[in-house]
C-alpha cells in the first residue's frame, strides 16, 4: 500500500507547564490516504499568514506518477510563495531551537514496520524536556517521546524542513 499510516505509539498532547514550547499551528488534515506532506505544508503555510488550500498545495508538490510527495518539492513551492526555506538532516535539539525560534518543523517519520518503511510527513509545533507536539495526518495535538520520535525519525534519514 502506498500512502501515509501510522504506526508509532502518539499521546494525546500532554498539559502544558511552564517547560512547554508550543506555538499555535494550525491543523489541517489529510484528506486523502496520500497528502500527508500537502497538509503539513498547508498548515505551515497558515501559521505564516498564508492561506492556500489542500488542494491547490496537493496540485503543486503531489507527483502522481510516484503516489507521493517529495520534500524538495514542497521546498521549491514554499520558496515560489516567496519564503525561505531550511531543510537537511536534524536532531532533536535542531528541533527545538527552531520551535524556540518560532518556526514549526516538518519531519518525515517511518510509520511502516521493520520489513517495509513508510514515509509520513508531520508538523512539529512544540516540545517540553521529553519530547515533541506535532500534527499527524488526520490527528491533531499529539505528543510523542523523544526516544519514539528518533525511532521514527531515523530510518527518514532525519529530514526536516523548516518554511520562514
Amino acid at each position: 500500500m502506498v500512502g501515509c499510516v501510522q504506526r508509532p505509539a502518539f499521546q494525546p498532547d500532554r498539559e502544558i507547564t511552564a517547560r512547554t514550547v508550543r506555538l499555535e499551528v494550525p491543523f489541517i488534515p489529510q484528506t486523502q490516504n496520500n497528502d500527508c506532506g500537502p497538509s503539513a505544508l498547508a498548515a505551515v503555510l497558515a501559521f505564516h499568514g498564508r492561506d492556500v488550500s489542500l488542494d491547490e498545495v496537493t496540485r503543486r508538490v503531489f507527483t502522481p506518477v510516484l503516489e507521493r510527495t517529495l520534500l524538495p518539492d514542497m521546498e521549491n513551492y514554499a520558496r515560489s510563495l516567496g519564503f525561505s526555506t531550511r531543510s537537511g538532516r536534524g536532531d532533536p535539539v535542531l528541533l527545538r531551537d527552531w520551535i524556540n525560534a518560532g518556526n514549526p518543523v516538518i519531519l518525515m517519520l517511518n510509520m511502516g514496520g521493520r520489513m517495509f518503511s513508510q514515509g509520513h510527513y508531520v508538523v512539529v509545533y512544540g516540545h517540553d524536556p521529553d519530547g515533541f507536539l506535532m500534527h499527524i495526518g488526520t490527528r491533531a495535538e499529539m505528543y510523542l517521546p523523544d526516544q519514539a520520535l528518533l525511532e521514527g525519525w531515523e530510518p527518514m534519514n532525519r529530514l526536516y524542513l523548516v518554511v520562514e
